[in-house]
């Protein structure tokens, strides 16, 4: 989790729909940046899976969003909504 006492430079959203399988590679990624992990963080918009990506995701990001199925811009759009980068 990011250092309230750093600002948060980059906000990474990433929309997200059945991908619980998934999802921990690119997150893991993430967390492995050369960059600072107290400058950035991570936001999953779970797009409405019904497979547990948001229960996936949770412990390797910062903020989960569960969202009802719209589809990937509107997801973005959810995630940008509560970014702080």
């Amino acid at each position: 989790m990011p250092d309230p006492v750093h600002a948060i430079e980059v906000s990474i959203i990433i929309p997200a729909f059945n991908c619980a399988g998934q999802i921990h590679r690119c997150l893991e990624a993430l967390n492995r940046q050369d960059v600072a992990r107290d400058r950035f963080e991570t936001i999953v918009v779970d797009d409405g899976s019904s497979d547990g990506t948001a229960t996936a995701a949770r412990p390797l990001c910062d903020r989960v969003i569960e969202t009802p199925n719209r589809g990937p811009a509107a997801a973005r759009n959810s995630g940008a909504a509560v970014a702080h980068g």
